[in-house]
């Protein structure tokens, strides 16, 4: 279909959903269309989606799909040859082959590529190591393609500083932010496919990164820590209030801690929405948190690495199986991997300890709306009550589709999403 982009320019946009079982090769996908097509009729931008946004009555939403950014990089004049036309195009694209390990052009995008928070880190890391520029995380978001990334690199890189808050994603209008605090692992890549859901709802969103996740910061080792140093970065950025905090697992600890601090400061939250988190009353007891051992298997977890026959290994071990099989898939260079993976095991064992010794306080006079995964063991059901005394505001519980690690990914996080958006419009409500 025909959109119109950021600068006015009327483009045409291709939205494709995969077959079933199938997967999609952009970079060829253009190749072809460029070999059978006039040019006028190739597709400028692409988007690959779960499936179509529909309309009510189930025809494809047109209008839904032209609010939409496109995943592939927007701009005019974009030329049929798609390969370097710099020396530092000629370096990043090489970073991004050898990284990414596939043949790829200048406007082949990141997260359409099989991008993930791994791979994002490690192409940080070889950018920094070749061409001397330390680009935030939160960039890959906005120039997910080599071309774009030159341009801030040549343009805007120099000066930059990066802090725990980043802008993910950012609408066209004055609604607060939605501020997602990240879970244990301590990166904001997890939250991806929300972002992309809540960008055509009109929704900003920001991250935050936990200390240590991508540089050599150490780690902090309390909730209370971590939100003392989120809420101080809040209150000097240009975040509107009142705040809005979504935390998963680990992260809907800090975002309850934080909305108390920043309503000690004055400052106004209208909600805590908590994706699937635990609050332990009684904290948990040293013995029954597993150390490095069990910050090992949690990321195996997180990457869809089983590790169950290797449970009774030593930490070593494990980790040397986890480095081997990331490694052989392709998520980061057996150079990177020791730096990589070191980095995040030692943020995920300083947040096991900050969950055995974190006992929240409150009230809080916000809002609390609990969102729990629907698949789980009966045992593990989240303790609402425990939740709901910690409010002087409304409390809700909802269930939401998924499990505690696919609900915050497709195809449920469209309900999850959708979700978020009804509790964000009962706050509204209640403010006007």
């Amino acid at each position: 279909m025909v959109r119109t982009d950021g600068v006015g320019e009327r483009q045409l946009a291709a939205y494709i959903v995969a077959a079933d079982g199938s997967t999609l090769d952009l970079p060829a996908l253009r190749r072809l269309l460029r070999e059978r097509l006039p040019a006028h009729m190739v597709p400028s931008t692409f988007r690959t989606m779960e499936q179509l946004l529909a309309t009510p009555n189930g025809k494809v939403d047109r209008k839904a799909l032209a609010a939409m950014k496109a995943a592939d990089v927007e701009g005019a004049a974009r030329s049929q040859n798609d390969g370097p036309r710099t020396t530092v195009e000629l370096v990043m694209l090489q970073i991004w082959r050898r990284v990414l390990g596939m043949d790829l052009g200048m406007h082949d995008n990141f997260f359409d590529l099989g991008g993930h928070s791994l791979k994002a880190v490690a192409l940080r890391h070889a950018i920094r190591e070749q061409l001397g520029v330390d680009i935030p995380l939160a960039t890959f978001f906005a120039e997910a393609t080599p071309a774009s990334l030159c341009e801030w690199v040549q343009g805007r890189g120099a000066g930059m500083v990066q802090g725990s808050l980043l802008t993910l994603t950012q609408a066209p209008s004055d609604e607060p932010a939605l501020v997602l605090v990240h879970e244990v692992s301590g990166g904001v890549l997890e939250y991806l496919d929300l972002c992309r859901e809540m960008t055509p709802r009109g929704v900003t969103v920001c991250g935050l990164v936990a200390p240590g996740y991508d540089n050599d910061e150490q780690p902090l080792e309390s909730v209370q820590g971590l939100a003392e140093r989120y809420v101080a970065e809040l209150i000097a950025s240009d975040v509107l209030q009142p705040y809005r905090l979504v935390g998963w697992s680990f992260g809907g600890l800090v975002a309850f801690e934080m909305a108390r601090r920043l309503e000690e400061r004055g400052r106004n939250v209208d909600l805590v929405a908590l994706l699937d988190a635990q609050l332990f009353e009684d904290g948990i007891e040293a013995q029954e948190r597993g150390g490095r051992t069990d910050a090992i298997v949690q990321m195996s977890e997180r990457l869809d690495i089983d590790l169950s026959s290797a449970q009774d290994d030593s930490a070593e071990a494990l980790f040397a199986l986890l480095k081997t099989e990331v490694v052989r898939r392709g998520l980061v260079t057996a150079a990177l991997a020791d730096e990589v993976l070191g980095r995040q095991l030692r943020v995920l064992e300083a947040h096991a300890g900050a969950i055995a010794r974190y006992r929240a306080s409150g009230p809080v006079r916000a809002d609390v709306v609990l969102f729990e995964a629907l698949e789980r063991d009966a045992p593990t059901r989240i303790d609402a009550d425990a939740w709901a005394r910690r409010t002087l505001g409304a409390f809700r519980a909802r269930t939401v589709p998924g499990s505690h690690l696919t609900m915050v990914r497709p195809p449920h996080v469209a309900a999850l999403a959708q979700a978020l958006m009804d509790e964000l419009s009962v706050s509204k409500r209640r403010r006007s």
